[in-house]
C-alpha cells in the first residue's frame, strides 16, 4: 500500500488483490475506499488489463456491500458508477469482456447509477443487447451465449432458417467448439506462467517467491463448462433447423 500511494501502479494492482480476498471483519467499507483509491492509481496509464480487472472487481464488490450497515450501503452507488467507468474504458481499449460486465450492471444495478452521466450509457442497451455487442466484438463467452439464444429462437420458428441465419449459427458454433482457456499453467525457465500468457497472473508470477498463494482472477473471456454446454445445446437444436 505504501508503494502504491507513492505512485507505483503495479503495487496498487497487487494491493487491490489483497483487499479483495483478505478483508478484516467489520472493515468492508474502509477497505472498499482503499480499493477505489488503488483502482485510480493502477489504471492511471489506461492499461486495458487493469481497467477490465477493476471494472469486474468493483462490480463484484457492489454485490458484497449490501446488507451490512448504512456505511457499506451508502458506498454502493459510487462503487457501481466507478465500475461502469472502468468497464467502458476497457471496452474502448479493446477488451470486449467489459460489455458482458456492463450487461450485468444494466440488469442488476441500474438504479445505483442514477444521477451519474454513466447511467445513460448503460441504459443505451438492454442486458441482452450488451451481450450481443460483446459477441460482435469477439468475446468468446458471449458468442457462445448468443449462439445458444439464436439456436433456440430458430428452432422455435417452425420454418426453415435462412441461409444467413444458418451460417451465423455455424460461425458461433465453431467459436464454442474451438475456443480454449489460455490460462493453463506451465513451468518454464524456472517459474510458473500461463500457456496463453494471461498477463495479470503472469505479472504476479514474476515475484512468486514472495507469494503465500497465487491470486485468483475470474476468467473474463472463457468459461469451459458453459462453452461445452453451448456446444451440446447448439448441436442438438441445429438438427431442427
Amino acid at each position: 500500500m505504501g508503494f502504491a500511494r507513492a505512485g507505483d501502479r503495479r503495487a496498487a494492482s497487487i494491493a487491490a488483490d489483497c483487499l479483495e480476498h483478505f478483508v478484516p471483519t467489520g472493515a468492508l467499507a474502509e477497505e472498499t475506499r482503499h480499493m477505489l483509491a488503488m483502482a485510480s492509481i493502477a489504471t492511471a496509464t489506461s492499461n486495458p488489463d487493469e481497467e477490465l480487472k477493476f471494472g469486474w472487481m468493483l462490480l463484484k464488490r457492489v454485490r458484497q456491500l449490501g446488507g451490512y450497515d448504512s456505511a457499506t450501503d451508502s458506498l454502493k452507488p459510487r462503487v457501481a458508477q466507478e465500475a461502469a467507468r472502468y468497464l467502458f474504458r476497457a471496452a474502448e481499449h479493446g477488451r470486449p469482456a467489459a460489455y458482458e460486465a456492463i450487461s450485468q450492471l444494466a440488469a442488476d444495478s441500474a438504479p445505483l447509477l442514477a444521477g451519474d452521466p454513466v447511467a445513460a450509457r448503460v441504459a443505451a442497451r438492454s442486458p441482452a443487447g450488451w451481450i450481443e455487442m460483446a459477441a460482435q466484438a469477439g468475446h468468446p463467452r458471449s458468442r457462445c451465449a448468443v449462439g445458444v439464444a439464436l439456436a433456440i429462437r430458430l428452432s422455435a420458428e417452425k420454418v426453415r432458417a435462412s441461409s444467413t441465419d444458418r451460417q451465423r449459427l455455424a460461425d458461433l458454433f465453431q467459436t464454442c467448439l474451438k475456443d480454449r482457456d489460455p490460462r493453463q499453467i506451465v513451468f518454464k525457465n524456472g517459474r510458473e506462467q500461463t500457456i496463453g500468457h494471461y498477463r495479470l497472473f503472469d505479472v504476479w508470477m514474476k515475484d512468486e517467491a514472495f507469494l503465500i498463494m497465487s491470486p485468483h482472477y475470474d476468467n473474463y473471456d472463457h468459461d469451459v463448462v458453459k462453452q461445452e454446454d453451448a456446444v451440446r445445446r447448439i448441436a442438438s437444436l441445429a438438427g431442427q433447423l
